[in-house]
């Protein structure tokens, strides 16, 4: 958790110039969004609310790097399942083949 009383904080869109580059480029804004929002392998960047918007700090931009490299030499996590559609959970094989026959259904009826 950030220390405000003693650390020194800055806007989230500042944190492109602390993190590190990768091959000379510094990430985008919408990774660092994303890495305080939902984050990465269970780790999140540490952030705190002000009336101006979210602010984080260069020692809560290092301890998310050290909790996400702890992450990574750890067990890897399993594959996320395929990405929804539209919130609704992945269809099972056999849903898949039911939607694929009520569809050739409603193709025949229309003649086409």
């Amino acid at each position: 958790m950030i220390d405000v009383a003693n650390e020194s904080v800055f806007p989230l869109g500042e944190a492109v110039a602390y993190y590190p580059r990768r091959n000379g480029r510094k990430p985008s804004f919408s990774t660092i969004w994303r890495h305080a929002a939902r984050g990465s392998y269970g780790c999140r960047l540490e952030t705190v609310r002000l009336p101006s918007g979210l602010y984080t700090s260069r020692e809560a931009i290092a301890r998310f790097i050290t909790a996400l490299t702890a992450a990574h030499a750890a067990e890897p996590l399993p594959p996320s399942p395929a990405p929804s559609r539209r919130g609704r959970p992945p269809r099972s094989a056999d849903q898949r083949q039911r939607d694929i026959e009520h569809a050739e259904q409603r193709l025949t009826r229309a003649g086409i």
